[in-house]
Order: C-alpha cells, then structure tokens, then sequence
C-alpha cells in the first residue's frame, strides 16, 4: 500500500520538510491552478494543512485543506480494485463522494448535495466534464496516479459550471515502474493493464515518459440473491455486460532553465449493455454496441526566470457513440438506433505572481467549444453547439505566519449558435465569487472556512435531448446558481488525523427532474434547493494496523410551493453515508484488509406512478488477502497475489430506482513489478 505522509512540525529540518509536504503541496497546486497536462511541477504550499504533526499514514485517503475547503488525497494504488480500474470503481472507495449507475448505464457523482453535474472532473489540468451532457462519466475514465477530491468550492479557476466540487486526476508520467497486473472474479470477468515510465537527464533538462494500456471484460454482473430479475441468465444482471479497452502515452520535457512542455494522449473504446429497471413494466432496454473516446492533452509552462508562472493547455475531446433501443429482454429486435459525436476544444491559460512578500495573484481563462451531432434511424444529423467560457482571479494574503486569507471574482459566460431544430438558449453571463480563510492556532491543527457564490448554465442535453423518447426537452432552462458555505478543522491527535467540516449549500432555481405524466421525464427549475450537514473523517496507523472512518450526515430539501406534492424531496441523496476501512500486516508477509460502507434512507422518483419511492438504508461488507514476495537479486521482481470478497453478504443496494449494485463477488489477482 502506498504509505502518504501527511504534516510536519514547524521545526523539522528543511530536506524533512520538503518530502514530507510533497503530496500535500500537490493537492495545493491541484486546488489553486490545475496546472497543464501532466505537469507535476512543485511549488511553495501557501494554501494546504501545513504545520501539524508528522504522521505517516498508511490507509487510502488522506485529509487535507485547500484554499479553505475540504479536500481528500489519495493514490489509485492504495486501493482495492481489480486491474485495468475506472475512475467509477475507485471513487467508490473515497469517502463523501456518491457514486451511483443511472438508467442510462452512465455512472454519476455527487457531493455535498449536488448534482452530478455540479461536480468538475479534470484530466491533467482539463476538464472533461465540460461536454454535450455537461458531466463526465467515470466509468469511461481511467484510475491511475493520484486523485484529489475537494467538497464544494475551492478555486475559481477549474473552468466554468464548476460549483459542488472537483475531482481531479493527475497522471504519474515518468514515475510507473515496469508493472503488470491481472485479475478475475467467479462470474467471468477478466482484465489486465501494464505500466511503464522512465525518466533521464537529456541536455541540461529532462525527459519523462509513461505508457499504459488496459483491457477488461466482463460477462455481467452478480445478482443478489433477494433481488429478482426476469431476464437473468446464470445467476447475472440482464443486459450488464461490458468489453472495453484502453491506453495511455504521455511525455514531459523540462529545459534547465525550468521551462517545460507535455503531452498526453489517451484512447478508449468498448461496449456495453444497460440493465434494464426492475421497477418499471416499460424499463429502457438499451445496449452501446459502440463507444469510443480519446482525450489529447498538450500544455507549456514559462521557465522560472519569467517574473510570472505561465501556463497554456489545449485539450481535444472527441468521442462517438452508438445506442440501440431493443424490443423486449431477449435484445435482438432492434426498434431504434441512434449515433452522436461529440467534440469539446478546451483552451486553457493561467498566471500566477507575486505581490508583495506576503501576497500571490492568480488568474485563469477557460474556453471550451462543445459540439455535437446526432442522427435518429436514417432522420439527418441534427448539430447542437455551445460556447463556454470563464475568466478568473484569485489572491491569497498571507495575514502573519499561521493564517491565509483567499479571495476572488469570476465571470461565466455561454451561447448556443446551434440548437437543432429547436430554441437557441441566447447569451448569458454570470458573476461569481469566493472567500476562504485557513489558520493554525497551534503546531497540530488548522482551521479553515469559505463561503461562495456561482452559477451553472444549462447543459444541451438538459435543454434539447429527448433521450430516444424518455425526456421531454426544455429549451426554457434558466442556469442554476450555488450559494455555499463550510468550516472546518484538520488536527493531527496523537497518531490520529482528524477532519471535521460543516456545510451549508443553497442551489436557486436547481434543476431536477420531474414526470410528466406519460411516463417520460422533463427538466425543470424549482425555486431552493438546501442542503446541510457534517463531514467527519478520521485516519491512523499504529504499528502494523491501519484504520480510516468517515461519516456524512446531510439534509436535502426542496423547497417550491408550486412542485407537485409528491415530487418535492431530492433524489438519490440519502440521509447519511458511513464507511470503515481497516488494514492489518500479518505475519509471512500477509496483509488483511476489510471496508464497510452504510448509505441511508434516500428517494426516487417512480415516472410509471409519478411519486417518489423511498429506497432502504444499506450496508455493504467487502474483505480481502494479500501477500507479497520479492524474488531475484539486484534488482528484485515484486510479486503479490491478492483475493477479493465484495458486498461479502449479498446485500441488495440500489443506486436508484430498479437499480441494484453487484451481489457477492470473488475476486483474485496478481501484480508483478
């Protein structure tokens, strides 16, 4: 397991001090800049929790404070997934995120009450998540390298449409050992990656190489045993199949003069099968013969003798989709198909400078042009596109040695040149701003709060799509604006450290989904949203155990005298979530690891009935073994072999409605490095 170390005392020695702040001033550069495509590029840490007590920690997610939020930090690595892992499989195990499969078999994500559009995902510096759908499915992304979750607002400079939170991906160029890994549970599945990455003095500078490539397959998954299924075969999920493969390249040149240049390319394509909703007599029964996406990523930064660190990125989006809608659950009767490409250009720029001895300035302009086209059958294509774009600054005052103040403006802006055969959503511009404060009363904590204000603008799906049918468009969507609200503390006790953080988010003019009455869905704008509610995470390790605890409360509520009466509470936002995470060292080199993770109460809405169906509270059991070997010498060959029980009590959960996570599943695996 990747071991984080987290904090130091104001006395360390300054070589200490650097390698033990490492990680946390990348979470730092995460927050303020984003930086360009695989730039890891350090800097002083002006905005982290500094200053506590050093503590090494050996469990997956570690507490830190970003521009005066709340952020995790964690390694892919440290997790217990199977090899060729999704972003989706690995947020599933970061604490106050939720993670959740929808009818359309794309994965969604929220925090803190948000919807998943509300939530930024950046690739290398770029947000991906600025696309036709207006979010990012994780189940599409690669996990590797290291992730960053940060809880509502931290930094203006992510990009537009960035409010309830961003989860950021940074590729591990130059640092991947030769690595290969493979796994496979008991209902078929299989997948297997490699790794590689080399790094070398070229010329006074240095070049950094990385590649990786995946593959994974997987027949369907487990049904839990009180779950009933018509279309089941073997014991597996109906239509839950999926094929898919992917790659990495990415490089990195810095000259001695501290300029530097990267590019990344990754590439991905497969297919897969959309599980049909139990609850429903008339469920969708859709199937993605074809998906195929490649993300490019080219990025430059100013040498170090430039009064201001300048930094440019271009990333090109491109993907195609195919969707077939299918008669009845035996899906070979196709009744409509239809194709759509995307392509999203994000141009992004950011500078940063001093003023002062005690004051930084940071600015950031993001533009990205959507586009998309999709045909119906043999209809022609229909184009949709979008311009959005923000303008950012940002400053942070250091107010003495053990406080940071930070503060800045924002405008959002977006048109729609084509809007199909439909309305065009017009200009609109929007303000927003942020103010965060973070300080240290002693050696071993640091409080922090913020409050903010911004808006998002509509998606085109959520304006025009009809989804083959299932959605009524609505051209008329007014953007949606967040006003949130944290405090917080981060304290190392002992060999314990502890995050607590209170929330505060009100969303006017939110966009939900609501029925209308022939069994389609149809967006629309409802007066408040609020959510509140506490954050609490707790890591340790203390000799060979190791130990992380994270609970979430939260209260969501609609709040529109003009929503129908039985569609005022939030969807899919439970009450509570809670997991557990321990990992013991045995004796012969064995590891035992096990999770637990609880979700509370939640809601749906039922389009067949038009009212909301209250789902149960859950809790799923995961446990795992593991052992590593090291053969040869010189340069030894790291062998480790690892098995798998997840939701070890064939729970049923459900993401949504109809919707039921995997039942028991065995799995084993291997690596060799």
């Amino acid at each position: 397991m990747h071991r984080c170390r987290h904090s130091v005392p104001p006395s360390a020695p300054g070589t200490r001090r650097r390698l033990l702040l490492r990680p946390i001033r990348l979470a730092a550069v995460l927050g303020g800049m984003s930086g360009g495509a695989v730039s890891a590029q350090e800097r002083p840490d002006t905005v982290a929790a500094v200053g506590l007590k050093a503590v090494i920690v050996s469990v997956p997610a570690v507490p830190v404070v970003v521009g005066g939020a709340g952020a995790i930090v964690a390694d892919a690595d440290s997790l217990a997934l199977p090899a060729a892992p999704t972003l989706a499989q690995a947020l599933r195990r970061i604490p106050f995120v939720g993670v959740r499969e929808n009818s359309r078999g794309e994965v969604e994500l929220s925090v803190r009450g948000s919807e998943s559009r509300q939530v930024a995902v950046l690739m290398d510096g770029i947000p991906i998540s600025l696309t036709w759908d207006g979010r990012a499915d994780p189940s599409l992304v690669p996990a590797a390298g290291q992730l960053v979750l940060v809880r509502g607002l931290a930094s203006l400079l992510h990009g537009p449409n960035t409010l309830g939170g961003v989860v950021q991906v940074r590729s591990p160029v130059g640092q991947a050992a030769p690595t290969l890994r493979m796994s496979a549970n008991h209902a078929g599945a299989v997948s297997g990656s490699g790794q590689a990455g080399m790094s070398a003095a070229v010329r006074g500078g240095r070049l950094s190489l990385s590649s990786s490539a995946g593959v994974r397959r997987r027949l369907g998954h487990p049904l839990p045993a009180d779950v009933d299924d018509p279309g089941a075969t073997g014991g597996l999920r109906a239509n839950s199949d999926v094929e898919q493969a992917q790659a990495f390249v990415g490089a990195r040149a810095e000259g001695g003069t501290g300029a530097w240049a990267g590019a990344s390319l990754s590439v991905l394509r497969g297919s897969r099968g959309v599980p049909p909703e139990l609850h429903l007599q008339e469920p969708r029964l859709w199937r993605y013969p074809e998906t195929a996406r490649s993300l490019l990523v080219l990025s430059a930064g100013a040498p170090s003798t430039w009064p201001a660190r300048v930094e440019a990125s271009v990333g090109v989006d491109a993907a195609t989709t195919e969707l077939e809608q299918y008669a009845d659950l035996a899906y070979d009767a196709v009744e409509t198909r239809e194709r759509w490409r995307d392509g999203t250009v994000t141009l992004r720029t950011t500078a940063e400078h001093a003023a002062g001895p005690n004051a930084t300035l940071r600015y950031a302009f993001t533009h990205a042009d959507i586009r998309h086209r999709e045909r119906v059958d043999d209809d022609p294509f229909a184009r949709y596109r979008q311009r959005l774009w923000s303008l950012g600054g940002e400053g942070e005052l250091a107010a003495g040695r053990r406080m940071q103040v930070t503060g800045g403006v924002v405008l959002d802006a977006a048109d729609t040149p084509e809007s199909g055969d439909k309305p065009a959503l017009g200009s609109l511009r929007a303000l927003g701003m942020r103010a965060g404060v973070s300080a240290q009363p002693g050696a071993s904590m640091r409080l922090h709060a913020s409050v903010s204000s911004r808006a998002r603008i509509p998606s085109l799906r959520e304006l025009y799509s009809g989804s083959l049918g299932r959605f009524a468009p609505n051209p008329g969507l007014r953007p949606e604006r967040l006003l949130g609200a944290e405090v917080g503390a981060t304290a190392a006790i002992g060999l314990v450290n502890v995050q607590a953080v209170a929330f505060r988010h009100q969303l006017s003019d939110a966009i939900v989904r609501t029925a209308v009455g022939d069994g389609r869905f149809r967006r629309e704008n409802r007066d408040r949203m609020r959510s509140a509610g506490v954050e609490l995470l707790a890591t340790s390790r203390h000799r060979a155990l190791s130990l992380s605890a994270d609970l979430m409360l939260q209260r969501v509520s609609i709040l529109d005298p003009t929503a129908p009466r039985g569609q005022r509470r939030p969807e899919n936002m439970p009450s509570a979530r809670a997991g557990l995470d321990a990992r013991l060292d045995l004796p012969w080199s064995l590891r035992a690891r096990s999770h637990a993770s609880y979700v509370g109460a939640q809601w749906c809405l039922h389009a067949e009935e038009e009212r909301m169906v209250r789902l149960r509270e859950g809790t799923r059991l995961d446990g795992g073994l593991e052992r590593e070997w090291m053969r040869g010498r010189g340069r030894p060959l790291r062998i480790r072999l690892s098995l798998d029980v997840e939701n070890a009590t064939d729970a049923a959960l459900y993401d949504q409605c109809g919707l039921p996570q995997p039942g028991r599943t065995m799995r084993m695996g291997i690596e060799l490095s």
